[in-house]
């Protein structure tokens, strides 16, 4: 698999945007993922945290800031990339800002540590960033080799954390307001409230909403909601 064609499909989430950060949760781990995908912070910089508290959205978020500030960037999701061996990893030190998700899959397997050393040190060599995230700090993650888990244990790291509850609707709101969609918080609480916690299925869901709020004219109620999405009330 080339780099070519490694460059399509990997945008997951195109829309990706720091704008959907809001609160004060992560907001030091915004801030230095803006800042190093405006190239002006620590070149490599590390998240970690549970699922579904936004690293992938941070890091897809973070490449298109980089490409808009007119970077060659890239957005790796490298569980769905495992299988293709770590010659993936050749030739990536190319790129401006390069963000690898789900590192933490690659722990254990001597060839793609061997791989991913060596993409770190090109990185390092070119003066290009690399921003990885993965579900443990690096201190608990069982690399093998030791000089690899050096290098990423130096990397500005931070946890990623769940958005405290009375952020989330805010969230929501943010994510819905940049499709288009007016989201009462009332809605978007009782969303939080009913659905899986997953940024996916709450995606998912506010995807569905829209399109059956434009097709039948309908605004976005507690009601509408609870019809559409077959919720049970209180």
């Amino acid at each position: 698999m080339t780099n070519t064609q490694l460059s399509l499909g990997l945008y997951a989430e195109p829309q990706a945007d720091f704008g959907d950060f809001v609160g004060e949760t992560n907001a030091l781990t915004l801030v230095s993922a803006q800042t190093w995908a405006a190239g002006t912070a620590p070149w490599c910089v590390g998240l970690w945290g549970g699922t579904a508290v936004g690293k992938t959205h941070l890091l897809q978020a973070s490449i298109r800031r980089a490409a808009e500030h007119a970077r060659t960037a890239m957005y790796l999701p490298l569980r769905d990339l495992v299988a293709h061996g770590p010659g993936v990893l050749e030739g990536l030190e190319t790129l401006q800002a390069l963000a690898l998700d789900d590192l933490d899959c690659l722990a254990g397997h001597m060839a793609w540590e061997e791989a991913l050393f060596d993409l770190y040190n090109r990185c390092h060599a070119a003066g290009h960033g690399l921003l990885y995230a993965m579900r443990e700090a690096p201190a608990a993650m069982r690399f093998v080799l030791p000089d690899l888990l050096s290098r990423l244990s130096a990397a500005l790291i931070f946890q990623v954390l769940e958005p405290a509850q009375d952020e989330k609707p805010q969230v929501l709101q943010a994510v819905a307001a940049r499709r288009g969609m007016a989201l009462p918080e009332t809605v978007a609480s009782f969303l939080i409230n009913r659905l899986p916690r997953a940024a996916g299925d709450l995606m998912a869901a506010l995807e569905t909403l829209d399109r059956m709020s434009l097709s039948q004219g309908r605004p976005l109620t507690v009601p509408f909601v609870r019809e559409t999405l077959g919720l049970k009330a209180d």
